[in-house]
């Protein structure tokens, strides 16, 4: 028989083979266990089933009285992973919560949006100081509008010639 004419595959799961049909239309790869069939499962073997359709897992580290500190040194111009060290959280960590609170997590987003406001303000006061500077050096006012609009105002490269250009006059 050809391997191209089964019209059923099996793949072995937690130790038993599990038959699905070839075409993904028809039905998922895999054994879907539903909440209902995983209670009767447990009740059958005499286990609790009191934990079941809730989260599992260690609780999250992220406190909300922990905010504040993130924040004030976010404020004064530290870099997130700075501030989450001082702060005594892991960078990554934060990292995650804010990308939770970027993708709507409920738990995070006033987090995110808490962090990002801070970041703004920051800014923008880097710029007003910047821009009340410039009447006063010329050459800060040329570096701001150097990085502002690079197309206008930053300097050209220099182009290089080559040997066949040098030798013909321009």
């Amino acid at each position: 028989m050809n391997p191209g004419d089964m019209t059923r595959s099996y793949v072995r799961v937690r130790s038993r083979m599990v038959t699905f049909p070839r075409d993904p239309k028809e039905a998922p790869p895999f054994p879907v266990v539903t909440q209902a069939r995983q209670q009767r499962r447990l009740a059958r073997l005499g286990r609790s089933t009191k934990g079941i359709g809730t989260r599992g897992g260690r609780p999250s580290r992220y406190v909300p009285a922990w905010v504040p500190d993130f924040l004030t040194l976010l404020s004064a111009g530290n870099f997130r992973s700075t501030a989450a060290r001082a702060t005594g959280q892991n960078p990554h960590t934060v990292r995650w919560w804010l990308r939770c609170g970027r993708l709507q997590s409920p738990l995070f987003r006033d987090f995110y949006v808490a962090t990002v406001t801070a970041e703004v303000q920051h800014e923008a006061a880097c710029v007003r100081t910047i821009t009340e500077a410039m009447p006063t050096d010329p050459g800060l006012a040329l570096a701001y509008l150097a990085r502002r609009h690079p197309e206008r105002y930053s300097p050209r490269h220099t182009r290089v010639r080559t040997a066949a250009e040098c030798s013909t006059p321009a």
